[in-house]
């Protein structure tokens, strides 16, 4: 995975607002011009379709997940890790999802009492290309998400370096988070500093805005 705009500490389970949003989001590189174009156009149909207590009113998709879907390879033998566990995505407002690669089977889930089974809500693949937009607290409250599995069909092979890895699928999910919850690493508390220092020095070796961040 790796992190555009706002970088969250969602691994170690620290941004939840309103409770907990201090020293929880470091502010990450920009988009790149092409990103940038598309999230705008993204903006603009997300209004059209939100308002009101689904919409913040400074709302805007400035943090961005990549996620890399496919296998690894463990002892010579490729193992499938192409999914997502159920989960929710705490920030306000609407999500968006771009899917290139194989396509993806998408759930909204909701779970049960105690020993009782995850009960399936609503499902779709998501193909290369699509784009998907929720929110409201009917999908982002009441709901929990995965993604099931992803294909092998379409034969897409991604030539993205990392180590033992092959992908098949990447997603880049936007979402929100208010603009005084970005902290620069140079401004991190500890222990969260402590936390990702590891992390920025192996980012800083590949990028000039991650090795400012260590000067």
């Amino acid at each position: 995975m790796y992190w555009l705009g706002g970088w969250q500490f969602a691994c170690l389970d620290y941004y939840r607002p309103p409770e907990r949003v201090r020293d929880c989001v470091v502010a990450a590189e920009p988009y790149p011009p092409v990103l940038a174009a598309l999230v705008a156009e993204i903006e603009r149909r997300a209004r059209r379709s939100y308002r009101g207590k689904d919409l913040p009113s400074d709302w805007q998709l400035n943090t961005c997940l990549v996620n890399l879907y496919g296998s690894r390879l463990d002892a010579g033998k490729r193992v499938d890790c192409a999914r997502l566990g159920e989960h929710r995505d705490f920030e306000p407002g609407p999500v968006a999802s771009l899917s290139l690669g194989e396509r993806a089977l998408f759930q909204f889930v909701s779970r049960g009492a105690k020993h009782e089974p995850t009960r399936v809500i609503s499902q779709e693949w998501l193909a290369d290309g699509s784009l998907q937009l929720f929110g409201g607290d009917a999908w982002k409250k009441r709901a929990l998400h995965r993604v099931l599995r992803v294909e092998r069909k379409g034969g897409f092979r991604f030539p993205v370096t990392v180590t033992d890895f092959e992908t098949r699928r990447v997603n880049f999910t936007f979402r929100y988070v208010p603009r005084e919850h970005l902290v620069p690493f140079a401004r991190l508390a500890e222990p969260a500093k402590s936390d990702v220092r590891g992390y920025v020095a192996e980012l800083a070796r590949g990028s000039e805005f991650w090795a400012g961040q260590l000067a």
